[in-house]
């Protein structure tokens, strides 16, 4: 288990090393290449040892290194949560770790979804200029990522202004797979967030789907006996007992000395103190709700929503051959 804890930090740092705007296209370029190599050998190897009977029955914990993007972190962040919980997992989250608490076979199939799941979102929002790639392709692959025109041509090394080469590139390659052009966006930042945005939460539907599906095969009998003592609430237990700060009954303890706290502190205001502080804090009120209805449209992007959801929507979530293996078996689409 350590050698293979080891091998997913790895892949994972190799991973937001390929998404860090900080680092050479070069750097970039050959951590993607050095993640797929690891992923696909580590497929491999997981499919020829398929050891189910290796699974254990109690809850533990282990801690893994987490991609970090500036740009990204809260929906890198709810990705991971979210398929955590659809695998009967908790998680606590630091500095680019999360600590995972859960059965040893959840946490594999959790950390397997996981793997794939961000390997697509990061690799589609920002895509290599590949050599082997058609420059037409490779113009598309960009443009579906949401780069400006400039930015495309200095990925392809492409003389800027460019007179229209990387539109045209664009529109060829569309018309050779049959597929209507967009307009390009000049919305970089609102293109790529919800990009994001949409790939999580389409991620998300459909894990959470997936285990829907699980349950249906399940037979009456069997579903009154996992009843008994469901999974999660047994993960939750030893969460809490874990990280006691999270536990809801003593998140409910503190809620109420607070309340009873803010009480006190009123009831010793007089009446105009009171109306002074009450009008603050509806006069900050409307002004978020106005700051809100500003940004909201202008930090969505139709067509980054309509990418993630197109690219989340195709991965591979089948956990079959190329990616890794964990002791389950398929259970769908």
């Amino acid at each position: 288990m350590a050698s293979e804890e080891k091998l997913i930090d790895k892949i994972n740092k190799l991973m937001a090393l390929a998404m860090d705007g900080g680092a050479t296209e070069g750097e970039r370029e050959a951590a993607r290449q050095m993640a797929d190599r690891l992923i696909l050998k580590n497929a491999i190897d997981r499919a020829k040892l398929g050891t189910p009977d290796e699974k254990k029955t109690d809850i533990i914990s282990e801690t893994w290194e987490m991609p970090f993007s500036e740009e990204f972190y809260e929906q890198i962040r709810s990705l991971c949560s979210n398929i955590l919980w659809v695998c009967d997992c908790r998680g606590l989250f630091s500095w680019r770790k999360v600590t995972v608490v859960g059965f040893p076979e959840d946490i594999a199939y959790a950390r397997g979804l996981w793997m794939i799941a961000f390997r697509e979102m990061a690799f589609n929002l920002d895509p290599a200029w590949e050599a082997e790639k058609s420059f037409e392709k490779n113009v598309y692959d960009l443009v579906k990522a949401g780069y400006k025109w400039r930015e495309i041509a200095a990925k392809g090394n492409v003389k800027w202004p460019d007179n229209g080469k990387l539109k045209r590139a664009y529109l060829k390659h569309c018309h050779a797979i049959g597929e209507q052009a967009q307009n390009h966006t000049s919305r970089h930042g609102a293109f790529r967030l919800s990009y994001a945005n949409s790939f999580t939460s389409t991620i998300t539907r459909r894990i959470q789907a997936m285990r829907e599906r699980s349950m249906e095969d399940v037979s009456d009998s069997d579903k009154a006996a996992l009843a008994l003592i469901p999974t999660m609430q047994q993960v939750n237990a030893e969460f809490y007992r874990l990280y006691p700060q999270f536990d809801p009954e003593n998140l409910r303890k503190q809620g109420a000395e607070a309340e009873a706290r803010e009480a006190a502190r009123r009831a010793a205001m007089t009446q105009e103190e009171r109306d002074r502080e009450d009008a603050k804090a509806a006069k900050e009120e409307a002004r978020w709700r106005k700051h809100y209805e500003r940004t909201r449209n202008v930090q969505h992007d139709e067509g980054g929503w309509r990418r993630g959801n197109y690219v989340a929507s195709r991965v591979d979530l089948s956990m079959g051959k190329g990616h890794i293996n964990p002791n389950r078996t398929e259970i769908g689409q």
